[in-house]
């Protein structure tokens, strides 16, 4: 298969589309990364379906092949970029955190059980974490998307604008990958198309079209917040304060009287050292927290409610109205259905036709064979063989007739050895690839090494290591200072033969009020009881999980008071924090206006 380069931040628009086209080449190795996207939306299976009515697959190399289908559904969800998607097929441990993906989000095909268990021990990601296995950590990652969905909802133009802007991009790549007929090139356009109509269909689910997400976010965390902060942290102070006292009186009974003096400062001091630890960033940075947890919780209660009822919907395609619904209810709406499918074809065939113009306006300068992608080494070698050496001839003829081409040669090595010898013998297989190049007439500065050691396994298996044993061509492209004929020639094609997004827009579903119940008022001091026991129900489902982990943090150790006459008093913030958050999440509405009252609403 074609390995997927990493994806990066693209153009917005036609004409810079054409501006970023128009000033550099093909490049099969891109980076970059797009703000996290979240949950909120149709169910994995009814992504994959929408998704796989293209009937098309994404080849991300290393045995790694999704279908549209699967893209879709654990874009956004399990993923927060389609750089995380990449980057995890390319490693033994990421493999596995993909399969825990598909398995998690109910998409598992028959990919997921030829990658890596799901109980392969990941990485821990910081010094206060513990080891997690690949499920434990996707579940988290999931857990955590789900605070930050504004790229999901329809309403505000928030889901349609994190659309365009991955569709820009696979247009940009593909039109690069036609002009440079690099295949591997072209899977990434895929892969990003795909990824980015996540957010597409999400359009079509009932909760998502009239939500305000990004108006609740924005109200919650700068308006709300800053209401209640000060009066909930008086509060907590007041209840850490008195636990903190039973404490203390429970370890030293006879205490004197005139000891209340210091027994008082202690507790403070405490206290204070306590609430530090709870919110390390400040009082303004703890109410922006608050409000957005809260904002995430009357969100989804309001999507949970408007996906349930349905939401009439009509667009400039199918004028008219049908009754769109949310998550699982995919078969209660055909017409919501066949309007995504139709939308998904539209939106892959924009891609595929920029992939056929820059095939159409490719340079002529003969090419007859494709790069090497690979060339293999014996064991504990780093000199070419007579393949390796005609593989050099190959790429030298490649960069002679392509003066915009860089390379990138990265070495690897099988898991026998020590990683500094490893190390090493990567970087003198790249060396040497690159001194046959140089050799044969390409300028070394368009030529980079790097040595991956045996970091990046092809196999596992002993009886195929000679796989690992390998120098990677990672084929790029730098600024050319005047934009070909072909590529001139090939932007002015794209304007002309895709001019707007207009057949995958027009599918595009929006309110039609006339027909809709009037959307609960959503502020907290205003909230009706359905979305005040909806706000209940989510925040132990989708909440919860995101702070209980937050108590095993090591910062909520326990405090040792070495000042006479307390030398020797222990102080345990961990229970304390932990009654705090299980009483929270009894009644999370009846607990909160306890803490800071009932606030008016707008």
């Amino acid at each position: 298969g074609h390995r997927v380069p990493p994806h990066t931040a693209g153009p917005r628009g036609i004409a810079a589309l054409q501006a970023l086209v128009g000033n550099r080449v093909t490049s099969a190795v891109m980076s970059g990364s797009r703000p996290p996207a979240q949950v909120q939306r149709f169910a994995g299976p009814e992504h994959a379906t929408l998704g796989d009515s293209v009937g098309a697959t994404i080849d991300l190399g290393s045995g790694v092949v999704l279908t549209w289908g699967q893209m879709v559904a654990i874009a956004g969800d399990e993923y927060g970029s389609v750089d995380e998607v990449i980057a995890d097929s390319r490693t033994p441990q990421g493999r596995a955190k993909l399969r825990a993906a598909l398995e998690h989000d109910e998409v598992p095909g028959t990919l997921a059980a030829t990658l890596p268990p799901t109980s392969t021990l990941m990485p821990p990601r910081g010094e206060h974490e513990p080891r997690q296995t690949a499920m434990e950590a996707q579940k988290k990652r999931y857990e955590e998307l789900v605070v930050d969905n504004i790229p999901h909802f329809a309403a505000g133009g928030t889901a349609i604008a994190t659309w365009t802007g991955h569709h820009q991009d696979a247009l940009a790549r593909a039109l690069d990958a036609g002009l440079a007929d690099d295949p591997g090139a072209r899977q990434l356009a895929l892969a990003t198309e795909a990824f980015g109509e996540h957010f597409l269909t999400d359009s079509f689910s009932g909760g998502h079209v009239r939500t305000p997400r990004a108006e609740i976010l924005d109200w919650y965390m700068h308006v709300f917040g800053p209401r209640v902060v000060i009066p909930l942290v008086d509060e907590l102070r007041r209840r850490l304060t008195a636990e903190f006292a039973q404490q203390i009186a429970a370890q030293l009974p006879h205490l004197v009287s005139g000891a209340a003096g210091p027994i008082g400062e202690m507790v403070t001091r405490s206290v204070e050292d306590t609430m530090t630890m709870l919110a390390p960033e400040g009082v303004v940075l703890l109410g922006q927290f608050i409000g957005k947890y809260i904002a995430g919780a009357v969100s989804g209660t309001l999507h949970d409610m408007e996906g349930s009822r349905g939401v009439w919907v009509n667009s400039v395609a199918h004028p008219a109205p049908w009754l769109a619904y949310g998550d699982g209810r995919l078969d209660d709406s055909p017409d919501s259905a066949s309007e995504a499918e139709a939308a998904v074809a539209a939106a892959k065939a924009q891609v595929d036709q920029a992939y056929a113009i820059g095939l159409r306006f490719r340079r002529t300068v003969a090419t007859p064979y494709a790069p090497p992608r690979t060339i293999h080494f014996a064991f504990g070698r780093h000199d070419l063989d007579a393949t390796g050496a005609a593989a050099c001839q190959d790429a030298a003829d490649f960069l002679r007739a392509r003066p915009d081409a860089t390379l990138d040669l990265v070495g690897h090595t099988d898991q026998v050895g020590t990683d500094s010898a490893n190390d090493a013998l990567g970087s003198r297989r790249a060396e040497t690839v690159k001194g046959a190049l140089v050799a044969a007439g390409v300028d070394a500065a368009r030529i980079t090494t790097a040595s991956r050691g045996e970091s990046e396994p092809v196999s596992e298996d002993p009886r195929q290591y000679r796989l690992n044993r390998r120098v990677e061509f990672g084929w790029g492209s730098r600024p050319v200072s005047e934009p070909s004929r072909e590529r001139e020639e090939a932007l002015a094609a794209l304007a002309l033969e895709i001019p707007d997004f207009r057949p995958v827009l027009d599918r595009v579903p929006r309110a039609f009020d006339a027909l809709n119940v009037e959307l609960e008022d959503w502020h907290w001091g205003s909230m009706p009881q359905n979305i005040r026991d909806g706000f209940n129900t989510w925040m132990s489902v989708h909440i919860r999980p995101v702070l209980l982990p937050m108590l095993a943090d090591k910062a909520l150790k326990p405090i040792v008071i070495t000042t006479p006459p307390l030398t020797g008093v222990t102080l345990e913030p961990r229970p304390v924090a932990k009654r705090q958050v299980e009483k929270l999440f009894e009644n999370p509405v009846a607990y909160l206006n306890d803490a800071f009252g009932t606030p008016a609403g707008p």
